[in-house]
């Protein structure tokens, strides 16, 4: 099972964020503080790149729902190429 062409190798349990990104320092923190400024917990996060200065994604499985607003944060950061969020069903 693959979501926007990755390995969904996380548990579906959690609401998440599959987050791609430029492999730049500095983004993995960026996204994780902007997480933690508006109090959303991670509960696991993977990543994954191409190559050493490619393209890399996050998977950050968090403890509750992510809002648009939230969202929209992490999509407007320099270096952020696409945000997709999964929310388990209800």
């Amino acid at each position: 099972v693959s979501i926007d062409g990755i390995d969904a190798d996380f548990s579906g349990d959690y609401n998440t964020l599959i987050v791609y990104n430029d492999d730049k320092p500095g983004l993995v923190a960026r996204v994780s503080g902007i997480l933690a400024e508006k109090n959303i917990n991670i509960a696991t996060l993977k990543l994954h790149r191409s190559q050493r200065g490619g393209q890399a994604v996050m998977v950050i499985e968090c403890d509750r729902a992510i809002s648009e607003e939230e969202i929209a944060w992490i999509r407007n950061q320099e270096g952020i190429n696409k945000v997709t969020n999964y929310c388990p069903e209800v």
